[in-house]
């Protein structure tokens, strides 16, 4: 019983320093992982980035600002709350060019219901690509219990 450890210690350890020709420099393969990613990316080119999100509450409706910019010139947005859609998919076409922000503004009514119910309010903004499949979505949660009114 007493070899039996030092036994286990000297398979694990051979086990381990066993490598085979393309793990023997992890770093290689690490780059060369990262370098595929990097060119299926710029395959696909697609990108919606989002900066400065905030939102505003006022008496009557919500309003959500910030900058942003995208590869094809659109972002879409949704308004939920739960399972609940309150705004439908809206598409915004970008005035400035893929390289530059373009300023955002998004208002849609606040209702009772939307303030009375359990669950949260979230702004969801992102990209489409060629294939019309969401990219790089950004989720704005909206506390309904901070009021700023207009």
């Amino acid at each position: 019983m007493k070899y039996f450890l030092p036994i286990l210690m000297a398979v694990i350890l051979i086990s381990c320093s066993n490598t085979n020709e393309i793990n023997d420099n992890p770093e290689e393969v690490k780059e060369d992982v990262v370098a595929d990613e990097q060119e299926d990316n710029e395959e696909e080119g697609d990108t919606a980035q989002f900066h400065g999100m905030h939102f505003r509450l006022g008496i009557e409706d919500v309003t959500v600002t910030g900058k942003a910019k995208a590869t094809n010139d659109e972002i879409f947005y949704v308004i939920e709350q739960g399972e609940e859609q309150i705004v439908e998919e809206t598409k915004i076409t970008l005035e400035e060019e893929e390289d530059e922000w373009t300023d955002l503004e998004i208002k849609f009514p606040l209702t009772e219901e939307m303030e009375n119910s359990e669950d949260a309010l979230v702004a969801i903004l992102y990209g489409k690509d060629d294939h019309g499949e969401q990219i790089n979505p950004n989720i704005l949660p909206i506390n309904l219990n901070m009021k700023f009114y207009n």
